[in-house]
């Protein structure tokens, strides 16, 4: 077995001097919203920032193990609502009229109705 150089052992012992002494970054968890509440970015950082549409988080995992839709920022806190309310919006449904498909399936959306026999129609619905 050889020996290290004493310069060397001297220098890793300063290195490893100067990692104890690091101080490790302060980390913010933010939540960014919209101003209707909804989320629109999450992001871990400790950049200080002079906006003001966004919440910290103590635990992130609030936010992971949340479906976004569920969630929103309401007086500055992060607020679950009810999943039938959160999926409120619009959907697609048969119609007689509206998009033109391939029949059997919805997300073969054709220009034109003249060059196909097998066709059915979906429309905008909304959910309430």
């Amino acid at each position: 077995m050889t020996d290290l150089d004493p310069e060397i052992i001297e220098a890793l012992r300063m290195i490893e001097e100067i990692e104890l002494k690091r101080v490790p970054p302060f980390v913010e968890h933010r939540l960014y919203y919209r101003k209707d509440g909804t989320i629109s970015m999450f992001c871990s950082t400790n950049h200080p920032v002079t906006d003001d549409n966004y919440i910290v988080l103590s635990d992130p995992d609030m936010f992971y193990k949340s479906n976004t839709v569920n969630l929103r920022v309401m007086d500055r806190a992060l607020v679950t609502l009810n999943p039938r309310i959160a999926q409120q919006g619009s959907a697609i449904s048969k119609s007689t009229t509206g998009q033109p498909v391939v029949k059997n399936n919805a997300a073969l959306a054709l220009n034109s109705t003249s060059e196909y026999e097998n066709i059915e129609h979906y429309d905008r619905k909304t959910n309430s």
